[in-house]
């Protein structure tokens, strides 16, 4: 479920766990909003990055470049602008159908696959009022506890906000990880022997 949230409560979701004055917006002229706008691209995008968040999956249809690579592949394909991390391919674009090898090198795929090749990745998600209200909380906790000593001083308080990070990551990647079927894996004709 989409939270609905901006920037800017996300900023201030941050403040709050530093005990901080709240922030009007990203272009308020305090510190920390300078700070926060300086890590929370990152920061977004690294969360995104580590799971298979159902608001950022996005599906397309690629195209083969004219161009071949040089050796060892037969295709390459470039990879969407907002594309953070591609999942895996297979023969059919579906989550559990046969996996196709491929290597992303640069902002590019490199497969055996003729065109077109289907792809699911997780993009970039710009708009906060997209993320599920779990990424948002962790995405606060996240750069609550980075900025933590920074903004108070305290070792210590940025140590334990960075403790509950974890804990945090995994209950929200639990939650997400929930809605839909689960993911079968592959048995390919060796295992079915068997």
């Amino acid at each position: 479920m989409a939270s609905g949230l901006s920037v800017t409560s996300i900023y201030n979701m941050v403040l709050d766990r530093l005990a901080e004055e709240s922030v009007l917006g990203p272009t308020d002229r305090k510190a920390v909003t300078r700070w926060l706008n300086r890590n929370y691209p990152i920061q977004r995008d690294a969360l995104l990055q580590q799971h298979t968040w159902n608001f950022a999956l996005k599906r397309v249809k690629l195209t083969a470049e004219s161009e071949r690579p040089a050796f060892e592949w037969s295709y390459q394909y470039t990879l969407p602008a907002d594309c953070i991390r591609a999942l895996p391919l297979t023969s059919d674009g579906t989550r559990n159908g046969t996996p196709i090898g491929f290597v992303v090198e640069g902002l590019r795929i490199l497969t055996n696959k003729p065109s077109p090749i289907l792809l699911r990745y997780i993009r970039r998600e710009e708009n906060p009022a997209l993320y599920s209200p779990a990424f948002a909380n962790v995405l606060a906790q996240i750069l609550a506890a980075n900025a933590a000593h920074w903004v108070t001083g305290k070792a210590t308080f940025a140590k334990e906000l960075t403790q509950s990070v974890g804990g945090m990551t995994i209950n929200a990647q639990t939650l997400d990880s929930l809605e839909g079927l689960p993911e079968e894996p592959y048995d390919d004709d060796v295992i079915r022997v068997r």
